[in-house]
């Protein structure tokens, strides 16, 4: 799950320049998907805006495929690095701002 995730995070990935191994298909439609996903959506596109260099998608969602909901997702936390959902992104008192705060507190 790491590696589709730092992939898929990368700022300027294209879905166009996926690597073939980090994509399987949907046994019904056919069209592409992230395999070991936790869920994924089938959508009719009915508007695309474009924005400077971004391109956003309006779509309605007309199917709904269960992939792995029994397992936490992996979320990325921006500097704390990659973690399961319901952990902490890092302990209390860890951080350079609780340890500031802390030294202010002892004055």
């Amino acid at each position: 799950q790491i590696m589709a995730g730092q992939y898929f995070s990368y700022p300027g990935r294209k879905f166009k320049y996926v690597a073939p191994e980090l994509l399987g298909s949907d046994p019904d439609s056919g069209l592409p998907v992230v395999p070991n996903s936790i869920a994924y959506l089938t959508c009719e596109t009915f508007d695309r805006v474009e924005r400077f260099d971004h391109d956003l998608f309006l779509a309605t969602v007309v199917a709904v495929r269960e992939g792995r909901l029994g397992e936490p997702p992996l979320l990325y936390s921006a500097r704390h690095g990659w973690r399961v959902t319901g952990d902490n992104a890092r302990q209390k008192g860890v951080s350079i701002r609780d340890q500031l705060l802390a030294r202010l507190e002892d004055g």
